[in-house]
């Protein structure tokens, strides 16, 4: 095999590893809740609703 050839393979695996890291790393980001988001119990109340007001 040569150089060429080598280094082809090599920058190809090093593509595939890259995506499988990012897709394991990724893979609950759309599944959390976001900070600072208010369910429908603290809304339920009109102390938890006056809560969210700003000073």
């Amino acid at each position: 095999m040569n150089t060429r050839k080598s280094n082809r393979l090599f920058i190809g695996m090093a593509i595939v590893a890259l995506a499988i890291g990012v897709t394991y790393a990724c893979k609950d980001f759309l599944n959390t809740t976001p900070q600072g988001v208010l369910n429908e119990d603290a809304l339920s109340t009109a102390s938890g609703a006056w809560a969210t007001r700003n000073p």
